[in-house]
C-alpha cells in the first residue's frame, strides 16, 4: 500500500495519530475470524512527493517481499506484531522508502 504522508506521520506523535497497522485493525480482525494469518502491511510512505527512483526502490522492495513470502523466508509468528513488512535484508535495495 502507499500513503500520501511520510512514515513519521503514522504514530502516536505523528499527524495521523496512529500507525498504519492501527488503521488496519478491522481488516486484521476479519482475517483472524476467517482463520487466516494477518501479515503487516508493506508500505511505501510519502507517495505524493517521492521521486521516480524512490518509487522504483519501493517496487523492487515489494518484489523482494513477494519472493520472500513465496520462498517461506518470513516467520509468521515473528511478524505477528511487526508494524510493517520489509524486504528480506539480503534482498533489500540500498536505502529505505
Amino acid at each position: 500500500m502507499t500513503t500520501g504522508a511520510p512514515q513519521r506521520a503514522y504514530g502516536p506523535d505523528g499527524a495521523n495519530g496512529h500507525s498504519v497497522r492501527a488503521f488496519l485493525a478491522p481488516v486484521e480482525r476479519t482475517v483472524a475470524l476467517c482463520g487466516m494469518h494477518f501479515l503487516p502491511p508493506f508500505c511505501v510512505h510519502g507517495a505524493l512527493g517521492i521521486s521516480d527512483a524512490e518509487i522504483e526502490r519501493g517496487a523492487r522492495d515489494y518484489a523482494a517481499v513477494l519472493e520472500g513470502l513465496r520462498a517461506g523466508v518470513f516467520d509468521h509468528r515473528a511478524l505477528a506484531n511487526a508494524p510493517r513488512l520489509e524486504a528480506p535484508v539480503g534482498d533489500r535495495a540500498e536505502g529505505t522508502v
